[in-house]
């Protein structure tokens, strides 16, 4: 199934708005676990089963375009069948990779 991408904005109630980016997709879990359970349920081929998972970055900066990029990006690991799960990048991105220096623009 093709993953999904959309964006939005919330504003408060100061007009302080947060920008938000969603990618949406659906995998099939392969859990052994998951499976037995399911043949409880008289469904033989567990490969059937989709199940969605979104990854969203919420931002107070409008770069729905760079965000979109990044999100495909994260999704093509996602395909390239890695030894790691996806979420270990989205670790990886978010805990080490260190933000600018205020008023700077490069890190």
């Amino acid at each position: 199934m093709t993953p999904k991408f959309f964006s939005f904005i919330l504003t408060n109630e100061e007009g302080n708005r947060v920008y938000v980016s969603v990618l949406v997709l659906k995998e099939n879990p392969l859990d052994p676990t998951l499976a037995e359970a399911l043949k409880a349920f008289n469904i033989t081929n567990p490969k059937d089963i989709l199940v969605p998972k979104a990854l969203v970055l919420i931002s107070h900066f409008s770069f729905t375009s760079n965000f979109w990029e990044f999100l495909k990006s994260l999704y093509s690991v996602h395909l390239s069948k890695s030894q790691l799960p996806l979420e270990r990048y989205i670790t990886n991105f978010v805990d080490e990779i260190p933000l600018p220096d205020k008023g700077n623009v490069c890190v």
